[in-house]
């Protein structure tokens, strides 16, 4: 973690222990939880949208698949921030250290950045 950058997570994550069912402590895992909201991945207009019968949620799933993108004014300033389908994002100085340290089971996938979105949803995603 260190190589990584052990201050972009501490930034982005709160780190804590994981127990299993009996509470006993993992000594293989840590648990990772993101300190403010993800960011959204967006789609068009045919992403499904609906909200849940029992909590009144919003919940969106972006469409069409591998079209995805991000709105600009909702992005941080921060190097390493969570997305909204469990994966993160880092910035360019980020992604190029950790290729040059040879980290191959890391995916890497280009994202589209967008002054504004295309699917209606501003509102309801808070951008």
């Amino acid at each position: 973690m260190r190589d990584m950058g052990e201050n972009v997570i501490i930034d982005c994550c709160y780190i804590g222990k994981v127990f299993d069912n009996k509470g006993k402590e993992s000594e293989n895992y840590i648990s990772f939880v993101p300190k403010k909201p993800p960011i959204f991945l967006r789609g068009d207009e045919t992403s499904t949208q609906n909200e849940c019968a029992v909590c009144s949620k919003f919940l969106y799933f972006p469409l069409p698949l591998g079209k995805w993108y991000v709105v600009k004014n909702g992005l941080p300033a921060a190097a390493f921030f969570p997305s909204s389908f469990g994966g993160f994002f880092c910035n360019k100085e980020l992604s190029e250290n950790l290729r040059q340290k040879g980290y191959k089971k890391i995916g890497y996938e280009k994202i589209i950045i967008r002054q504004f979105s295309i699917d209606g949803c501003d509102e309801k995603l808070n951008t």
